[in-house]
């Protein structure tokens, strides 16, 4: 889909994989899914949206706007059959196959519905668009901007340029004129100035001014009308200037008597009877037909502008809105010249709209201020007397009513302030340096206003910047070190920038300053970074990480640290493997581990079921009563584990002794009834034999049950050469054949 605006040509065309629109790449189409032939199906081209179930592209989903004509390789695409055309002999040409909707003089919808344009701009519309066309002295989408038309500062030669709708103005001084004040005036043929340079004098253009060069030696002054030869007695210097008698030269005549006027400040001319006009000299004039009132006390030039149509100002250039501060207290303030009004709600009236009494009721004693209760309220109203109708000269009141050393011009009702520098409002009571701060910040509080220089920059307006000013690059400097009474400067850079204002970045890896320790050094602007090794970590690469920290080995495996990478010791855990996690299968890797005995592996470990014939956690030992044939005479054959082996012995019947009772016993020769003695000791010992043994059996079944799995010799010997393995743990790891 392509956005395009009205009337535009757009040409489209398919290089290898990209499409280009008007030579700029933008798709790329990718050969696996896409390719210029998908856009032709059996020899056709569909435009616009297809609505057949063959299409599916989304490039096909539709289109929205007009065609004026679709060309392909330069051959034109028709809107019609080829039938309909007459004395079509184009050889090359495609032939419409199908035609669908297909509408003429297609008309967008209303655009400039909803929408309208500000300050009576006119509404176009467009294809899904609409533009304002602005009227003069507007601009903007909408036409809501009323650009500053003096901006440009379009007037020359000190013209003073006054900003209207879609215009300007310029004021020029008198020496200048034109829309522009581009053209020079020549001031000794304006108002017949060369007519007031007497005998014989000519006329000199000063640009500003005008004076007369006097040819003829025995006369002098400002227009050539005053004899030379005159003393003090004879000729009084005006406007307070001093006279001094002296000699002069004229032609051959020496000593002839004359006189020298010394003026005070503000005044020229030989007999300072010419006021200097400080309202040309400068080429500032007042606009807007403020009056120039020039001041040669002071050596300076006020405007007075009375009659500047609402314009304040020191050239009266600042249009006065009357309505601030006014109050309307039940209406709408409407600003006037040189004053305002108020459009009083229904049932209000005066000049503020406050209700009127009864008495005051359509009576107009009051010229000015308001009737309260049939007397003229003239406060605030600039006018004094029973009527209000006298104007009250603000500049003489007891308290100043222009503050911050501001001059104040009294006007008729009103008064006007001009204000000195950083003071605005109309008593100069607001401090404002926001355009007076040249190089810094302007701070105010109520009453005061100061400049917060920049750095290096000094003086109260911010206007005297130091060497060290807009030298440094100021994100890669520490700070600067200026003389400024040797104007020159030092940067102390950044770590990782140098050169004499700190411009260029340090190549640390280059100057062998950086610290990688265990790694590669990568140079960034201002820095350095360290691509760790594997198995080093830290910002210069100085840690070496301890891969057990994870507890990598498992059931019970013991972990050595390497430089990146580990080793698990799995000992005789019963595991293997990188992680010991790997189940050893000792039956396995050793075939007769359990020598004649059958092997069970266990997760871990494993067990040996041995026949009667063996012994050991590995029957690895005989059992050396298998049989029974070690004791003779039906003695009981018994085993024990000393010394790392079984040895039996033999628990022999009555009559018989011996190691394997092969021996019978000895009979006594005489002596009493042994039947009668042994009888009741045998009776004795039986009954404490059957305590022993309950007792015994007691302890050994709580004695089971606290060592199920352990292996005990001990037991095996009394419970029988039966040996069940399951119940029997592997002996201590140490002694683990395997």
């Amino acid at each position: 889909k392509f956005e395009v605006s009205n009337e535009t040509n757009l040409t489209l065309e398919v290089s290898q994989d990209d499409v280009l629109v008007d030579d700029t790449a933008v798709v790329n189409l990718a050969p696996s899914n896409f390719s210029f032939n998908d856009m032709l199906k059996n020899g056709e081209i569909v435009l616009g949206s297809s609505g057949f179930l063959r299409y599916s592209r989304e490039w096909e989903a539709g289109y929205n706007g007009c065609l004026r004509e679709v060309r392909l390789g330069g051959e034109l695409m028709p809107f019609y059959k080829d039938s309909t055309f007459q004395n079509n002999t184009a050889v090359n040409k495609f032939e419409v196959q199908n035609i669908m909707n297909i509408v003429s003089n297609c008309v967008g919808k209303d655009s400039c519905a909803g929408h309208s344009c500000l300050n009576k701009g006119n509404c176009v519309d467009l294809w899904n668009d609409y533009k304002c066309d602005c009227p003069a002295g507007f601009e903007g989408s909408m036409c809501e901007d009323n650009p500053d038309n003096c901006a440009i500062h379009p007037c020359m030669n000190g013209g003073v340029c006054v900003d209207g709708l879609g215009t300007y103005t310029c004021t020029c001084p008198k020496s200048f004129s034109g829309d522009i004040c581009q053209n020079e005036v020549n001031l000794c043929s304006v108002n017949n100035a060369s007519d007031l340079c007497a005998n014989n004098s000519t006329c000199v253009d000063l640009g500003n001014d005008f004076t007369c060069n006097c040819t003829d030696q025995e006369y002098t002054g400002w227009y050539c009308n005053v004899p030379v030869r005159q003393n003090c007695n004879e000729i009084r210097c005006q406007n307070e200037g001093t006279c001094s008698n002296t000699s002069i030269t004229l032609g051959a005549e020496t000593n002839v008597t004359s006189f020298n006027c010394s003026c005070r400040l503000g005044y020229e001319g030989q007999l300072c009877e010419k006021e200097i006009d400080y309202c040309s000299i400068n080429g500032l004039v007042c606009a807007n037909n403020g009056q120039c009132i020039n001041q040669p006390n002071t050596q300076n030039y006020s405007c007075n502008c009375s009659e500047s149509l609402d314009f304040t100002g020191a050239n009266c250039t600042e249009k006065i809105n009357n309505c601030i501060g006014a109050v309307c207290n039940n209406g709408t303030c409407l600003d006037g010249v040189r004053n305002f009004s108020c459009l009083c709600n229904d049932g209000y009236t005066n000049i503020t709209c406050d209700t009127v009494t009864d008495i005051c009721q359509n009576r107009s004693m009051c010229q000015h201020g308001f009737c309260n209760n049939g007397f003229c309220n003239c406060a605030d109203s600039g006018w004094e007397g029973s009527g209000c109708q006298r104007d009250f000269n603000e500049c003489n009141a007891t308290e100043p009513v222009c503050f911050h050393d501001g001059n104040c011009t009294n006007l008729e009702g009103w008064f006007n302030c001009s204000c000195s520098l950083g003071y605005e409002g109309h008593n100069c009571s607001t401090p404002n340096c926001s355009n007076i701060c040249v190089l810094g910040t302007c701070q105010t509080n109520e009453t005061d206003w100061s400049c917060k220089c920049e750095d290096y920059v000094q003086d109260q307006l911010c206007d005297n910047p130091g060497p060290c000013y807009g030298v440094c690059e100021k994100n890669k400097t520490v700070t600067c070190i200026q003389s400024t009474q040797f104007n020159n400067y030092s940067c102390i850079c950044k770590t990782g920038w140098g050169n004499i204002n700190c411009t260029d970045d340090i190549d640390e890896c280059k100057e062998s300053i950086a610290e990688c320790h265990n790694g590669t050094c990568i140079n960034t602007n201002g820095s350095y970074t360290c691509n760790c090794w594997s198995g080093y970590t830290g910002q210069y690469c100085n840690v070496t990480i301890n891969e057990c920290d994870s507890n990598p080995c498992q059931n019970g495996g013991t972990c050595k640290d390497e430089i990146a990478n580990f080793t698990c010791i799995c000992g005789i855990t019963g595991y293997q493997g990188h992680n010991c996690s790997e189940n050893i299968n000792e039956c396995i890797v050793n075939t007769t581990i359990c020598n004649s005995g059958h092997c069970i592996d266990l997760d871990g470990n494993y067990k040996c079921n041995c026949s009667n014939q063996n012994l050991g956690f590995n029957c690895e030992f005989e059992n050396p009563c298998y049989n029974n044939t070690m004791c003779s005479n039906g003695g009981v054959c018994q085993y024990n584990y000393t010394h790392s082996a079984y040895e039996h012995h033999c628990q022999c019947a009555g009559g018989f002794e011996g190691v394997n009772c092969e021996k019978q016993s000895q009979s006594p020769s005489s002596g009493p009834d042994l039947g009668v003695i042994i009888g009741p000791i045998v009776g004795g010992v039986v009954l404490i034999i059957l305590i022993i043994v309950i007792v015994a059996f007691i302890m050994t079944a709580r004695s089971k049950r606290a060592t199920r799995g352990a292996y005990s010799p001990s037991q095996q010997e009394t419970s029988g050469s039966r040996v069940e393995m399951g119940s029997v743990l592997k002996k201590p790891p140490e002694e683990r054949l395997i």
